[in-house]
């Protein structure tokens, strides 16, 4: 029989130092870890016995079954394993319980390799599916070059990527071509816990420093968040906040790059549809202003014609006053012929008087 005397204890501060030492960031339960080891150990010392037979395999499967379950650390337990091997190894008495101890740490790391294999396989099933969603998300975005669809969108995609929140905010420049980041941003889309969260409009500007208005300072106080940047060549768009959801880091660097891209397409939209209504204004500007060019034409063309009926009115006036005129002037004329003729005729009869008067005088001398 194996002396136990501090034999478990030995095991368990290994094990509690590796976890301090490797795993601090994860969220590992050590008193969970340490209490599955020593019912491990306590099965192990009686399978080595011949007391039990087929135990400590079956209870070491229903914990890899949990770190299968769970995302829990296969290097951990292979660690577990080693030393509880090499601490207990010195101690065996007999070729019969190191047979036995050998064959059950082998089954033991076999069982690890087979659940890492199946959990590979399952990570490259979800990895297909995760690259199939982000096809999907593609799609959805480049056919969404509009802010207010693309808002609506991502809260419906995310949670397919395991992804529970997300913080979305653009610069208030967006065409900032000169590396500095602008001074101001505004959210634009919260989604906390896979839901929308609603944020009043003098709430959403803030200073881009900041990462998040002040009203939603809270929401990320406390959890790690992924931030990418949004840019489309040195046009740069705003940034996302990401809480880490799937390991793979290629899903956030996709996410961002269409993103911008759609982003980039909403703001090439809105100048085009800027530019667009400007056109259109203009175009209706110019058919009212050759409209009223047209009327005034009419109106100057009816001016010209009334004004050529009067002359014409006017030229038969001058033609028929001038055809009085010479008829007058023939009048004249005739009169002045007549009173030339007179006045012959007047100086003819004082000349005849004269005469007629000195006949007078020779008579009455």
């Amino acid at each position: 029989m194996i002396k136990t005397t501090g034999l478990k204890k030995k095991i368990i501060k290994k094990i509690e130092k590796y976890i301090y030492d490797y795993h601090s960031h994860e969220k590992i339960d050590i008193k969970e870890i340490t209490g599955q080891v020593d019912v491990l150990f306590d099965i192990f010392l009686k399978e080595v016995g011949r007391r039990v037979s087929g135990a400590f395999i079956t209870r070491f499967n229903e914990i890899i079954r949990d770190v299968v379950n769970n995302n829990g650390s296969f290097d951990l337990w292979n660690y577990i394993v080693s030393e509880m091997r090499t601490i207990t190894s010195p101690h065996l008495r007999g070729g019969s319980q190191i047979h036995i101890a050998n064959d059950l740490w082998q089954q033991a790391r076999v069982n690890i390799a087979d659940a890492v294999h199946r959990k590979d396989l399952t990570n490259n099933f979800n990895t297909l599916q995760k690259i199939d969603v982000l096809r999907n998300i593609s799609s959805n975005l480049i056919t969404n070059y509009n802010q207010d669809n693309l808002i609506k969108v991502l809260p419906e995609v995310l949670p397919k990527l395991d992804i529970e929140s997300c913080f979305l905010s653009l610069y208030e420049k967006e065409s900032q071509t000169d590396g500095k980041v602008p001074e101001w941003s505004r959210l634009i889309l919260a989604f906390k816990n896979n839901q929308v969260i609603n944020i009043d409009d003098t709430e959403a500007r803030f200073l881009s420093r900041d990462l998040v208005p002040a009203c939603m300072r809270s929401e990320i106080k406390s959890c790690f968040y992924i931030i990418e940047s949004l840019h489309f060549q040195d046009v740069q768009l705003g940034f996302v906040l990401l809480k880490p959801g799937p390991k793979e880091g290629y899903i956030y660097e996709s996410i961002s790059s269409q993103l911008s891209a759609a982003l980039y397409g909403s703001l090439i939209m809105q100048e085009r549809s800027y530019v667009k209504e400007l056109l259109e204004n203009t175009l209706n500007s110019m058919k009212n202003k050759a409209s009223t060019v047209s009327y005034n034409s009419k109106n100057i063309s009816n001016h010209v014609s009334g004004i050529s009926t009067s002359m014409e009115g006017v030229v038969a006036s001058i033609e028929k006053i001038s055809r009085h005129i010479t008829t007058v002037i023939n009048i004249i004329s005739n009169a002045v012929a007549v009173t030339n003729n007179a006045k012959n005729d007047i100086i003819n009869l004082t000349d005849n008087s004269k005469k007629i008067s000195e006949v007078v005088d020779i008579i009455n001398d």
